[in-house]
This record gives C-alpha cells, structure tokens and sequence, in this order.
C-alpha cells in the first residue's frame, strides 16, 4: 500500500491583507495536481477570508474555514490542519505557505522521506522566497543539510516542512495541536509568528531536520498577517 501524502495548506483571501490569496491558492492546487505523483490529499484551512477562495472542485480536498482567525492566529490554523491530515491517516504531513508552488522535484522530496522514514526528523526543501539562510536558492541543488534546530540559526524555515505521523505522535504539545503558542523560543508572540520556536525546544528532547536539496520550491512570500501583529 502506498503512503498517504497529506499537504496543509494556511489561505487567507482579503483586500486587508491578501488580496492575491485566491490565486495563490488557486496556484498551489493546480500545480500540485500537475506535478506530484504520489498519493496525496490538501487540507486547506481557510483563516478567516472574506473574500471567497478559488478552491478547485476536487474530492481530494479537504476544506476548513475558522471564524475568527484573531483568536489563534496562524498557529491555530497550523495546528488545525495538520491535525486534520493525521487524524484522515496520512503517514506523511507537509506544511505549506500558499504562495509557494510546485514542479517535478516535490516527488523526490516525498521519496526521501519515505526512505528515510523516522520518527525524530522534519524535513525541509529549498526556495527562492526565503529572507536568508542555508535554503535560500535560486535552484535546486545537491545533498543533504543536517540542521540541528537548537537555536534561530539552525532551525528549519517554516514556510514548509514535513513530519511523519510517528514524528506526529511523539512530539505534539496537544492530542490536536502540534505547536505550543506559548512554547520557550516563540519571541514572544506564538500567535502570528514564533512556530519555530517549537521545532528548537523539540530539539531539546531529540528532534533535528534534514533538508532535501534537491527538491526547490518557488515561493513568492507576501507576509500580510505582519499587519495583525502591530
């Protein structure tokens, strides 16, 4: 029996703070479906738009829509979903922005998790639409990056990464809920940012993350929940 992919995805569609949530949404499925081969559901959580998202119409997805994103911020949303694609038994639980998008080299992403299936790694990618760091690229690349995630500079960016069920099971603060809001590393504030902060006081406990070189995902990052935080 094959793996069970389940993608999450966070999508917010406003004039206020995203006016091209939408169509990255709308981006995200489509080249999804175009590009990997593997068998996979999306978990889109809707956080709260008032403009009505471009969703194609597939029984593949799965979609959620919060009230009131105010209350729990983007780690509710987070949490949320990927509660969802554990508890609809997929063995392999990715994260994503929706303005990233997809090729041909999400399949060996998927295919190094699987071959390297284990309970104490996240897994991480390369992309353009990263402010600095060791996945900052114009391109795919060669190798592996072990990140030992014990501090911001070894820690695995947020905007996607991949656990096992088992990684799931062993490491959420919550039955429901991976992400601690109130986790030691948040910077004070675990509701619109701070995630991160999570994987770094995981690591105390024996998390580290792997990053695929090879699989490079085009990201445009427009950060409009900032403008919840001021």
């Amino acid at each position: 029996m094959s793996n069970k992919i389940g993608f999450i995805v966070t999508a917010h569609h406003s004039k206020e703070f995203r006016a091209d949530g939408g169509k990255f949404l709308e981006r995200f499925c489509l080249s999804l479906y175009k590009y990997c081969k593997h068998n996979f559901r999306i978990y889109v959580i809707d956080n709260s738009s008032t403009i009505p998202l471009n969703i194609p119409n597939d029984k593949n997805i799965m979609y959620t829509r919060i009230k009131d994103q105010t209350i729990e911020g983007i780690t509710g949303a987070w949490n949320k979903g990927i509660y969802k694609a554990y508890e609809d038994g997929c063995d392999i639980l990715i994260n994503c922005n929706d303005d990233l998008w997809f090729n041909d080299t999400i399949n060996m992403f998927i295919d190094f998790i699987i071959s390297h299936y284990n309970e104490n790694t996240i897994y991480g990618v390369l992309s353009d639409g990263i402010l600095s760091g060791s996945q900052k690229s114009s391109g795919p690349l060669d190798g592996i990056q072990t990140k030992t995630c014990n501090n911001d500079s070894t820690c695995l960016n947020g905007f996607c990464f991949a656990m096992t069920k088992d990684h799931y099971e062993k490491y959420r603060f919550e039955p429901h809920r991976y992400f601690n809001p109130n986790n030691k590393h948040n910077g004070g504030d675990g509701k619109w940012g701070g995630q991160e902060g999570q994987f770094i006081e995981n690591s105390e406990k024996g998390l580290t993350a792997l990053i695929v070189n090879s699989c490079w995902l085009p990201h445009t990052k427009v950060r409009g929940w900032l403008q919840h935080k001021q």
